[in-house]
């Protein structure tokens, strides 16, 4: 009787330890459900513009990013361009990111946070690009794509803001 009672009285404090564990997927829970918009410029001066919104799916195991960017070689039509997925593996302990666009390309990396910042790391080419969604506010971010290593920017290609617009 004694040990039921002490598997029902600490019934309570392991519920609650595991219910305040974080789930990986977590880092995005300042962008889902939102539209983000950015207008800038590469360094070597083509425009840059987009429209990302972001949503959990499959009962928040995964994270579905829609994009809305420059369709054509001269950057004269918006249209859909990016479908992306975000998964935490299990088997790596890290979250993995796949990003199919409308030219038939398929880019592939992992995703981390750094604070309240967001990450991405993948190979382009012979360049291993980052691109960071650094936090200003709730709804603004700044993006920074580059080369990124041991916490600093060794080349920056493009910083622009991104506003919530919705």
């Amino acid at each position: 009787m004694r040990t039921l009672f002490l598997f029902i009285g600490l019934l309570p404090l392991s519920a609650f330890s595991q219910s305040t564990i974080k789930h990986p997927l977590s880092i995005f829970n300042n962008l889902v459900n939102k539209t983000w918009e950015i207008n800038s410029q590469w360094n070597n001066g083509p425009a840059f513009k987009q429209s990302t919104s972001i949503e959990f799916a499959l009962d928040s195991q995964i994270v579905i990013t829609r994009t809305k960017g420059f369709i054509d070689k001269d950057q004269s039509q918006m249209g859909n361009r990016n479908h992306g997925v975000r998964q935490y593996n299990t088997k790596t302990n890290t979250i993995e990111f796949y990003e199919f666009d409308i030219f038939g390309g398929k880019t592939e990396g992992h995703v981390f946070s750094e604070g309240k910042n967001v990450v991405y790391q993948y190979q382009y080419g012979d360049a291993y690009i980052s691109e960071m969604w650094e936090y200003q506010n709730d709804s603004t971010y700044q993006l920074i794509i580059g080369e990124y290593e041991d916490s600093k920017w060794l080349k920056i290609y493009l910083k622009g803001i991104l506003k919530q617009s919705n």
